[in-house]
């Protein structure tokens, strides 16, 4: 996993334990992995419903479906995120 700080562009990588080991356990340590990186958004090929379930309990939305070069994913990601944006004056 590839935690990127939107502002900076700095990031960290965190190794998925879930690849190789698997199980509940697991899970919910991977998710307070990502909760102590403060991540908000997961970008990701796909993931599991449930998975998606608990990380959104958590605070954390999974966009499903993205995959390729990480710039092209990231320009796709912040082009979507600044189409959501409303600005009022």
């Amino acid at each position: 996993m590839l935690v990127i700080d939107p502002e900076s562009m700095g990031y960290e990588v965190i190794i998925n334990p879930a690849i190789a080991i698997g199980g509940p356990a697991t899970i919910r340590f991977y998710l307070y992995q990502m909760l102590e990186s403060k991540v908000s958004t997961i970008l990701t090929n796909e993931c599991d419903p449930r998975i998606t379930e608990l990380f959104g309990k958590a605070g954390i939305h999974i966009i499903s479906g993205e995959y390729g070069q990480v710039k092209k994913v990231l320009n796709k990601f912040f082009k979507m995120s600044m189409e959501d944006t409303i600005i009022t004056e």
